[in-house]
């Protein structure tokens, strides 16, 4: 496939330039390109070098070859989206590895930074097509060395319980790249109404009961309880409650009426998940007393709290509460066995349930008491059962437990029985099944020497402890607090609102920016154990300045505006000194106006305190604009003010249309123009249009790329034009891509409007093509601004900006 560039309409002799397409785009300005495909491609203007001028006076720029090298080719940094971790149902924290390509020749300084939206249609590509719908984070350095490095930065004000998509983008002033694109989910919020509950499979006993089993959780405390009726089939209940020929069945109001059972009560403490507390577990209930092969319903209810279960067995709120709620699980139908006559029964226990246990907590142990003969086991009365226990330290003392009575057991079935206890230590226990304290039997058995199950070892483990405090408790904003923890019996750690790493102790610095509330959990084999510390956040001392003029033409003057915040005294200093900017100055808002002879840095510092050292400080540089630029380009060695016109041109240039007027040059026209210096001569084309509506085709460092910014678009400018950098105030020896950097930023912020005051950026849509090129007026710099080759906008610093064009947009930089 063959491609067809224009040649850009402004450079210097003998410079290269090269056009890169990005390797993520699929579609560039409507010419669609095979994916992961890059590619290049350069090209000369050819044109005799000269000898280059020297360094001229006044404040002139330092002489160069005349050649005007190229650009230094460059691949795309490297970056890889990595995890998320933390998530809450509000904010998440993004991983990402990035930095320069380590093949590039000379490395640029790369920065990276991470997109995310809570898209309903998955993303394939990370870029800007999804316009102002996409959030992006604050940059992150990672440096020119070449080598990869992670960064991480922390989402918030997401929506809870809810679908995100993010990828990590690496980026430097020529190139950038983009992660495959990942997704988390944000957890329900703390205050979540949302209520499962799940009715469980039935273990049906015998003739006469069954174990009923189901799942719940609930964002608050619950009373959990199951329901169960017989199973109605046939027609459909009448008007008057009856059903066919007359059947109410014994024990119900009404045919379809549930009836509850097995009420349960269950804390918010039970389970921790995330940000947000929530009740949860496995609750069962051995139902008795049914019909032998008869068929019932049963389903598992949650009442939540504030609302509660009043004398007639409904879940309501009571005077006065609000919130919660009630959910009922799907009814799940199961048949009882078909009663038999036979003859004994034979009891026995199962092993015992669980095998840990924490030091001094309460702990629910469980066994199941099973009949394995062929008769009903306490027909007409109940089972007594106990728990047997020993502690290893002291093997020759048992204790028994408090008799455990059970309903009658059908043949073959069984029946749970549960025992509180705390344990000190290491333990032995077991279940028995018709035994009393004195370990007699109570009822007949075909077998009664095996009512009692097997010794079950019991590890007991010691409680954990955690422990966090935070010194000092007490901050100003911009200083740090130590969070220092600690734990017991613990093998982990966790903390929320910072990362302990897993270990389970330690030290890490905080600098959070209002009032923190933090937290750890540490877990061992004995449980968890968890500790909160809180940072309160005082005003701190800050200070900023700004100039309403960033660069100006010498002997003009600039405002200076500062404003600090908890301050008692503020004083000024310069560099290079300067008598209209020392002192002391105001605290709060104000503002001076300065005359600086030379491109001069302007520093506020801030105390807190009387007597105290600096605490908050500030700069602005104001660039003074004094003489020409070095060869090779536009300008030449000299103060442009001592250039002579002879009525035709200029003693050493030929630029056709342009003129000198005051402190600069005035570009009347369009078209090609010629220049000699220094032995050597040239030719350049610079724009083609000057009125709005006229066609045009912009230069081609001044077209926005899908993944640029405006200040990106004119840092590119001046790098590109010596005349243009010069003219900024640019001086030899300064490092050229930094200066352009910073200026191209102000000029976008403060000059053009480009960036608002939120720091949104105005990009263009994708795939439109616009261009902003910069060019030197009688005014000082005009914008110029094209849309598919046509000059739809005309601006300089005094202009209002207009409202944003259909295919602009604001972004969230």
């Amino acid at each position: 496939m063959q491609y067809t560039f224009s040649i850009p309409n402004y450079v210097a002799t003998g410079s290269d330039y090269k056009i890169m397409f990005n390797p993520t785009a699929n579609n560039i300005f409507g010419t669609t390109c095979p994916m992961s495909t890059l590619y290049s491609d350069a090209f000369s203007i050819n044109g005799s070098s000269g000898d280059g001028g020297s360094g001229g006076g006044g404040g002139g720029g330092g002489g160069g070859d005349g050649s005007g090298s190229g650009k230094t080719n460059s691949l795309p940094p490297y970056v890889s989206t990595g995890m998320v971790t933390e998530v809450t149902d509000t904010t998440a924290v993004l991983s990402g590895e990035g930095g320069p390509n380590p093949s590039n020749p000379s490395k640029l300084q790369t920065t990276g930074y991470f997109r995310y939206s809570p898209m309903t249609i998955p993303p394939i590509f990370c870029n800007d097509i999804y316009g102002p719908g996409m959030f992006s984070t604050e940059d992150a350095n990672l440096g020119k060395s070449g080598n990869a490095v992670t960064f991480k930065k922390r989402v918030t004000n997401l929506v809870a319980d809810t679908d995100y998509y993010y990828c990590a983008v690496a980026s430097d002033q020529q190139n950038i790249s983009y992660g495959q694109v990942k997704s988390f989910h944000t957890a329900l919020p703390a205050d979540s109404q949302k209520i499962t509950a799940n009715t469980g499979d039935p273990l049906v006993l015998g003739s006469d009961s069954a174990l009923l089993k189901g799942y719940f959780s609930a964002p608050n405390d619950a009373v959990v309880y199951f329901q169960y009726r017989k199973t109605i089939s046939g027609a459909p209940r009448t008007g008057g409650g009856q059903y066919p020929g007359g059947d109410t069945f014994p024990g119900f109001p009404e045919a379809n009426i549930w009836k509850n059972i097995g009420t349960q009560n269950f804390s918010a403490d039970t389970y921790y998940a995330a940000k947000y507390k929530k009740a949860s577990g496995y609750p069962s209930f051995t139902l008795t007393g049914l019909a032998g092969g008869t068929k019932y319903d049963f389903r598992i209810a949650v009442c939540v709290s504030p609302m509660t279960l009043d004398k007639n067995g409904q879940c309501s709120n009571s005077a006065g509460a609000s919130g919660g709620g009630v959910a009922y699980g799907e009814p799940v139908t199961f048949e009882t066995k078909i009663s038999e006559n036979t003859s004994l029964p034979d009891l026995s226990a199962s092993n015992i349930v669980p095998i840990s246990a924490t030091a001094g907590m309460p702990t629910t142990f469980s066994a199941a008491i099973i009949n394995k003969g062929t008769g009903v086991a306490g027909f007409g009365g109940q089972i007594g059962n106990i728990f047997q226990y020993y502690e290893d330290s002291n093997p020759d003392k048992i204790i028994v437990s408090p008799t455990i009575f059970t309903d009658k057991i059908e043949a073959g079935g069984n029946a749970t029985i549960h025992f509180l206890q705390k344990l000190s230590g290491n333990t032995h226990m077991r279940a028995c099944a018709d035994r009393g304290q004195d370990n007699s039997s109570k009822i007949t058995e075909s077998n009664e020497d095996n009512n009692c199950g097997p010794w079950t070892p019991i590890a007991v483990y010691p409680a954990p402890a955690a422990k966090l405090s935070a010194e000092p408790n007490k901050i100003d904003q911009g200083s740090s607090s130590n969070l220092d923890w600690s734990s017991e019996n613990t093998v982990s750690c966790s903390g929320y609102g910072f990362d302990t790493g897993g270990k389970v102790k330690g030290t890490i610095s905080v600098s959070p920016s209002k009032a923190a509330k933090y937290s750890v959990t540490c877990t061992g084999p004995g449980g968890s154990a968890s500790d909160i510390a809180s940072v309160g956040v005082g005003p701190g001392t800050t200070v900023s300045i700004t100039a309403d003029y960033m660069w100006i033409p010498i002997g003009k003057s600039v405002k200076l505006t500062w404003s600090s915040v908890n301050a008692v005294s503020c004083s000024a200093s310069a560099e290079p000194a300067a008598t209209d900017w020392t002192g002391e100055k105001a605290i709060g808002k104000s503002s001076a106006d300065v005359t600086p002879s030379s491109t001069t840095t302007y520093t506020i510092s801030c105390k807190k305190a009387a007597g105290a050292p600096d605490t908050a400080k500030d700069s602005v540089t104001v660039t003074v604009q004094s003489g020409g630029g070095g060869g090779g380009g536009f300008g030449g060695g000299g103060d442009w003010n001592n250039w002579t016109w002879n009525g035709k041109d200029w003693s050493s240039q030929n630029w056709k249309d342009w003129r000198w007027s005051g402190n600069n040059w005035t570009y009347g026209g369009s078209g090609t123009g010629n220049f000699t210096y220094g032995g050597g001569s040239g030719t350049y084309t610079y724009g083609t249009g000057t009125k709005i509506g006229e066609k045009a085709t912009p230069p081609w460092d001044a077209i926005v790329r899908y993944h640029e910014g405006i200040e990106t678009v004119f840092a590119r400018q001046i790098v590109n034009r010596p005349d243009l950098a010069t003219l900024l105030g640019y001086q030899s020896g300064m490092d050229l891509q930094q200066f352009a950097n910073t200026v191209a930023d102000n000029l976008a912020r403060y000059s053009f409007a480009y960036i608002n005051p939120n720091k949104l950026e105005v990009r263009v849509s994708y795939p439109d093509v616009a261009a902003y090129e910069l060019r030197p007026s009688a005014s000082g710099l005009t914008v110029y601004e094209y849309f598919k080759g046509v000059i739809v906008d005309i601006r300089n610093t005094t202009t209002t900006f207009k409202n944003k064009s259909y295919y602009e947009y604001y972004f969230q930089k």
